[in-house]
């Protein structure tokens, strides 16, 4: 009998806990500001507009100042599509940021939206996103290649390219 109410308490217990139901993810990131990288990320996406505009700019300062925003990619992205402009702007710039060291494409996804940004009459968010369109525009295309910009196999100019020991002999 005492093993029936144990049974019973457990499958209680068990689903109050809700076992076998998708939980939200615990929060991620670094703490910024009182929040965590992912919390900040979530609230790019909020119901309140004034929120989701100081969730973008805290998420721009944050990367510009060197802090790991990778967390909060997912939400950035999603801020793209934005109904306000200065929000997609400052999550466009946010997202440069963030995206830093990974492989995350960011020219064709954020790109567009930054070319807005540029235009917006927010003085501080047109010029941050004229100045990462500019460093874009001057990027290299392609990989990133190893130290000093150089492949092996040469891509620098022919006096440069090593030969082999026993080229030119013969």
């Amino acid at each position: 009998m005492k093993s029936h109410r144990f049974f019973g308490l457990a499958v209680v217990l068990l689903a109050a806990a809700g076992c076998g139901q998708d939980k939200p993810a615990a929060p991620s990131g670094v703490v910024y500001q009182g929040k965590h990288v992912s919390e900040w990320g979530d609230a790019v996406n909020g119901p309140d507009r004034e929120a989701r505009l100081e969730a973008a700019k805290v998420l721009a300062k944050m990367g510009k100042e060197g802090e790991n925003a990778n967390p909060a990619i997912p939400g950035l992205q999603k801020a793209l599509d934005d109904e306000d402009p200065a929000v997609r702007g400052w999550a466009a710039v946010a997202l440069v940021y963030a995206a830093r060291g990974t492989l995350f494409p960011i020219g064709p996804i954020a790109g567009p939206k930054l070319k807005e940004a540029a235009e917006s009459s927010d003085d501080e968010l047109r010029a941050e996103a004229s100045q990462i369109l500019k460093r874009m525009e001057s990027a290299p295309a392609g990989p990133p290649g190893p130290p000093g910009g150089r492949r092996e196999g040469g891509d620098g100019p022919a006096s440069e390219k090593k030969r082999p020991p026993d080229e030119g002999k013969g």
